[in-house]
Parts: C-alpha cells; structure tokens; sequence
C-alpha cells in the first residue's frame, strides 16, 4: 500500500498511525 504523507489528516492515515505516530499529532 502506498502511505499517505505524514501531513495527511490522522482520519486519512487511521492504518498508518502505527507506523506514522507523527500522523497523529
């Protein structure tokens, strides 16, 4: 899967959170 940009909204990133904790700041 490609990951979206750590400045995607948290909501867009739900599956990245784990890998992008920035994500969720």
């Amino acid at each position: 899967k490609g990951r979206p940009s750590p400045t995607t909204p948290v909501a867009e990133t739900t599956e990245d959170t784990s890998n992008e904790p920035a994500a969720q700041e």
